[in-house]
């Protein structure tokens, strides 16, 4: 698990729905519901969680509720995660590696405080994360930037699922779904107040200073994955080909097959991986996002101008991670809820 597809997981959900949310208000001030004046926390001991709450994964029965958590601990400027998933006992933790043109980063020990995933500095509302390496790579860095946001009194819901009661209030839940299992949680939890000393930290941008393909262990050899490469590696077959540490690699496109997630597929060191290419550069950014969105709904009138601008309040209120204090009172309700 790296520290990019950790964040991904989280974005990935915001991305695809505000992207097809089709709203926004007509300018971004960088404001919203809650405090974001709080002070960042920049000592070397941290402990920070994301949680991902739904219906756990019983087809073709209804589910009870459950939650993966994602735990990150700081701790001496080393950098762990700790994974507990109740939504799916058939999942595995995604575990995957990263190449670079003069570097290779994977998963380290692991301890108490989960996998050791590298070494993290902080300055103001930055991290600078540099991942674990083996053979000692030292090139790639992550920088992610937060705005702490305390939610003490916010209510429950708006903070852990604000897309969600969008969705509910203007019945576009057929737009973001949302299970019969979240939809009890949240009923049972409408008057639900985060207590004093509760924080989250929200995503502002995320960046990373080389370009860097990440191999999936789980693929190695498979049979697909050899002829795929194979298939991008004649000539004429519109595959770009990027050369990395002791990896040959084409970058292709998810829309090559719809069923394939990868749109990159490697040799390394006469191994084969499906996987992910990502340049250089800013992967992304709070206030572009929002700016597109505006964009997007200025020609909407009426109750749909309505909607557009609630949808961008809505993400505007979204967090990542959460303090000691928020994630208890989170995990408490779902313990609550089944």
């Amino acid at each position: 698990m790296k520290i990019k597809a950790i964040s991904f997981a989280v974005l990935s959900s915001l991305l695809l729905t505000a992207c097809g949310g089709g709203g926004g208000s007509d300018s971004y001030t960088g404001g919203n519901g809650n405090n974001d004046n709080t002070t960042p926390d920049t000592s070397a001991n941290q402990q920070w969680s994301i949680l991902d709450i739904g219906e756990v994964n019983s087809a073709p029965y209804e589910g009870p509720l459950g939650y993966e958590e994602n735990r990150i601990t700081l701790k001496d400027g080393k950098y762990y995660v700790k994974q507990t998933n109740t939504l799916d006992d058939s999942k595995s933790l995604y575990l995957s590696f990263m190449v670079t043109k003069d570097g290779v980063y994977e998963d380290g020990p692991i301890s108490q405080d989960g996998a050791l995933i590298g070494t993290v500095s902080i300055n103001a509302n930055q991290w600078t994360l540099l991942p674990y390496s083996k053979i000692g790579s030292t090139g790639l860095k992550f920088y992610h930037t937060y705005k702490t946001i305390d939610i003490s009194g916010q209510s429950f819901n708006h903070v852990i699922a604000p897309l969600n009661m969008w969705a509910i209030k203007n019945g576009r839940t057929n737009d973001i779904s949302v299970s019969n299992a979240e939809l009890k949680f949240y009923t049972a939890n409408t008057t639900t107040k985060f207590p004093s000393g509760s924080t989250c930290l929200q995503l502002i941008k995320e960046e990373n200073n080389q370009e860097y393909i990440e191999l999936e262990i789980e693929s190695e050899n498979d049979p697909y994955v050899i002829n795929r490469w194979n298939d991008f590696a004649l000539a004429g077959s519109g595959a770009e080909q990027k050369i990395f540490k002791d990896t040959t690699a084409y970058i292709t496109s998810q829309d090559d097959n719809e069923d394939d997630n990868a749109d990159m597929y490697a040799k390394y060191q006469n191994k084969y991986f499906a996987g992910n290419y990502t340049a250089k550069g800013i992967q992304f950014d709070f206030e572009d996002l929002l700016k597109e969105l505006s964009e997007s709904s200025k020609a909407l009138t009426g109750q749909d101008k309505v909607i557009a601008n609630e949808y961008i309040d809505a993400v505007k209120n979204t967090c990542m991670l959460y303090n000691d204090k928020a994630t208890q009172t989170i995990l408490n309700a779902i313990k609550n809820a089944n």
